[in-house]
């Protein structure tokens, strides 16, 4: 119910509009149709459900596969990124959208450890190449001291950067629903430079998700202990490169 303030300005709600006193100014606005929110919100909460029934398992094949480190928020932020295949993707309605109609360049970028981001020890940019169902990846000429100088406070025997391709079906329709599809390793001690690479992939498989993960991975030699993996959270950097589907 409205009244009538000391300022002689209504307060309260006539109709479908509700009367407010703002610095002194009247604003009106009109109520919410609390059936339509209700329904929308159905919707987004019953995609943001669908994602979050894909995600750990998505999750646990790149940790487990791939023998990744990941810190305590990944599944926020994976969870987010498939949630974003879904609502970006306006060529259908909800509830019939699924993570395999997104686009999975939302998958670009996402670190698996925050604590160790990509970016802060990969010196070199990767190219990725789609030609006639086939992918063309440039390695560029590997110098060991210019991933040196990204950890000076380590006596490294020597590195190991990986290169995995994954295929994915993100709504696990397909049997196998994820597989390591191809990989490469290149090994680098110390002071050692490694040529340009081409690697070229053919034959992907269509209708599915493809994602180029990379992995670096530290070695010392230690006195004790031999050679040493140094895996930790601060020290274990691995992160999606590139994305696409066929």
């Amino acid at each position: 119910m409205a009244r009538i303030d000391k300022d002689g300005l209504i307060r309260g709600k006539i109709g479908d509009f509700v009367y407010r006193n703002y610095r002194g100014k009247q604003i009106v606005q009109r109520v919410a149709d609390e059936s339509k929110t209700s329904e929308k919100v159905k919707k987004n909460n019953s995609e943001f459900g669908y994602a979050s029934s894909k995600e750990s398992i998505i999750r646990n094949f790149f940790l487990d596969q791939l023998n990744l480190i990941n810190d305590g928020n990944l599944h926020n932020r994976h969870r987010k990124v498939l949630y974003e295949l879904l609502i970006h993707n306006y060529a259908q309605e909800p509830h019939q959208r699924k993570l395999l109609d997104g686009n999975p360049k939302q998958y670009i970028g996402l670190n698996f450890n925050i604590n160790s981001k990509w970016e802060d020890f990969m010196p070199y940019y990767i190219p990725v190449n789609e030609e006639q169902n086939k992918f063309i990846i440039t390695i560029p000429l590997l110098y060991a001291k210019l991933f040196q100088q990204k950890v000076k406070n380590y006596a490294l025997d020597h590195l190991k950067m990986t290169l995995s391709l994954c295929s994915i079906d993100p709504d696990l329709e397909q049997n196998p629903n994820a597989i390591i599809y191809n990989q490469r390793e290149f090994v680098i001690y110390k002071d050692q430079k490694i040529e340009e690479t081409i690697w070229e992939i053919a034959a992907l498989p269509s209708n599915r998700f493809l994602l180029v993960i990379g992995k670096i991975e530290y070695f010392e030699m230690n006195s004790v202990f031999g050679l040493k993996s140094l895996n930790s959270k601060e020290l274990c950097p691995a992160c999606v490169i590139y994305a696409t589907k066929f």
